[in-house]
């Protein structure tokens, strides 16, 4: 079930990478670079660790706090376009907090944000061998799902399950175990 809720997603960034959003780029429009600054700290171990579940992180705070819009949907998830990457979030409760955040990242930049986890925190729990779909399909290459946790001093723990191939992706869940 993970595997193929992983694979669904990767399908989708590709889609929105190449799609033509229509988010709200408040930098170039506004000249304000508030909301490029909030995107950035959001992208970070400690707000990603701290603030995935808690009961403000609402879909309405987020949208309001970074000026931007969703770009689009699949399921129960939101794309949002950050300044940094493409980023998915999926929203529950009535209140629409935001359980679970993920990312692409490549290159070098990806193995500074791991380096960057394991600075705030993130102890790596165990990793596996996997068998990853890229590119709608069409690349399949052996790639390698690392599970890391955070103790939070709030209670609970952080857990993002890396999965690396051609771009690694980070989801982010906050867990009482």
């Amino acid at each position: 079930m993970r595997i193929s809720k992983l694979i669904i997603m990767m399908v989708c960034w590709l889609w929105v990478a190449f799609a033509n959003a229509q988010s709200v780029e408040t930098d170039t429009v506004s000249g304000n670079n508030v909301y490029a600054e909030r995107a950035e700290m959001l992208m970070t171990p400690q707000y990603l660790a701290n603030w995935v579940g808690a009961s403000f992180f609402t879909k309405a705070n987020i949208e309001n706090d970074l000026g931007i819009v969703p770009m689009a949907y699949n399921g129960g998830v939101v794309f949002y376009d950050l300044p940094k990457c493409n980023v998915g979030m999926e929203f529950a409760g009535a209140e629409k907090v935001c359980v679970e955040i993920s990312f692409r990242l490549f290159g070098e930049e990806a193995y500074e944000f791991i380096d960057q986890m394991r600075a705030y925190g993130y102890v790596e729990q165990g990793s596996s061998k996997d068998l990853v779909a890229e590119n709608n399909f069409q690349s399949l290459t052996n790639g390698r799902r690392t599970i890391y946790k955070c103790r939070l001093k709030s209670g609970g723990y952080s857990v993002c399950t890396v999965l690396e191939g051609q771009a690694v992706m980070f989801d982010f869940i906050r867990s009482k175990n």
